[in-house]
């Protein structure tokens, strides 16, 4: 089974393959340049495994949430490799990525992403047989409101099986470590996407049949779709 995965829903590009039992990784900090080098950098890094994106059985996208142009670039390029080739099409939540960074560190794992606006994109799993499942919903959601949901859903002789991390600490540590003193906060090498972490979580979706198409896998925007007008 040969699978190409490309999330782009941060700053960072990620780029996992999977051929056989053998994987190859890929991580940039792209910034703002990723309509230049998304396509350019799958075909060096296909060509220098001697790949052609014909001879993947499934390519695989993050489907964010995160940078809503970065997402719409990531999986429209994928969707356009599915449906010229014919070939399957797997939507990973990045949030669902990102929660493998917890490794084995706790229980419960909180990915925290900056979604601007004193806002955090976020979602709250615990380790089951070393796999982490999410036990609630995809939240944008205030640094007030994930502590009183954070409190609903973990008991209290369980916070110091929390970890937190991601780049939505900048704003957010002080409270979560005021009210969460026990629990553990994962330093900056823990805060970003892995490509390994993008390939384990492609895996369980193609294993548990989370297969779409061009037209079934969909981005998960958790703004709401109105435009929000500012008046000053």
């Amino acid at each position: 089974m040969k699978i190409l995965s490309v999330d782009t829903s941060t700053s960072r590009l990620c780029i996992g393959i999977a051929e056989q039992d053998r994987e190859y990784l890929y991580e940039i900090e792209i910034g703002r340049r990723l309509s230049e080098v998304l396509i350019p950098t799958i075909q060096r890094i296909t060509k220098s495994i001697r790949l052609n994106l014909k001879d993947f059985d499934y390519f695989c996208c993050g489907r964010g949430p995160g940078s809503f142009t970065g997402v719409r670039i990531g999986m429209a390029t994928l969707k356009g490799f599915s449906w010229a080739l014919k070939k399957p099409l797997v939507g990973v939540v990045s949030l669902d990525i990102l929660a493998n960074n917890a490794n084995n560190k706790a229980r419960f794992s909180v990915p925290l992403i900056d979604a601007r606006r004193n806002l955090l994109y976020t979602a709250i799993y615990k380790n089951i047989s070393g796999l982490w499942k999410r036990i609630g919903p995809y939240l944008l959601i205030s640094q007030d409101d994930l502590v009183k949901n954070i409190h609903k859903t973990i008991e209290k002789k369980f916070f110091g099986d929390i970890a937190f991390f991601g780049d939505g600490l900048i704003f957010a540590k002080d409270l979560l470590q005021r009210e969460f003193p026990e629990a553990q906060f994962l330093d900056k090498d823990y805060w970003f996407m892995s490509s390994y972490a993008l390939l384990k979580e492609s895996r369980q979706a193609i294993l548990g049949k989370r297969i779409g198409n061009t037209f079934t896998v969909l981005p998960l925007y958790l703004y709401p779709k109105e435009c929000q007008v500012r008046i000053k």
